[in-house]
């Protein structure tokens, strides 16, 4: 993985109360060091990603960029899928000139998809 890229901020709030999140290399946006800590969430990057850990973590919400130096949220759906997840997914993005139509596309692969942008 390209160390260069630093994903956006996150400005936007998401509600995460009651979730079991599990994020795909948010490392730089969420976990310890990052700026803002989610504790209680699952950090792994999607090449680690197994079937396995999707059965053991259960995560009702997975959180992922729109793209990174390795895959964008395309790539990632589609794993996910391949996975068996069948489950709700937050794109975290930079701001877009039309938000709604990056949305609309990543939906129809085939999943909950909600779009954040700033």
């Amino acid at each position: 993985m390209n160390d260069a890229y630093i994903p956006p901020p996150i400005t936007a709030r998401i509600a995460l109360e009651g979730e079991r999140v599990l994020t795909l290399n948010c490392q730089m946006m969420f976990g310890p060091t990052g700026p803002m800590p989610l504790d209680d969430a699952f950090h792994m990057t999607l090449p680690d990603l197994t079937a396995e850990t999707l059965r053991n973590v259960q995560p009702t919400l997975i959180l992922c960029p729109l793209f990174t130096a390795d895959f964008d949220a395309t790539t990632a759906i589609e794993r996910l899928l391949e996975l068996g997840y069948a489950g709700r997914v937050t794109v975290l993005a930079p701001q877009l000139p039309k938000p709604h139509l990056v949305e609309r596309e990543l939906r129809g692969l085939g999943l909950a998809v909600t779009l954040i942008t700033p």
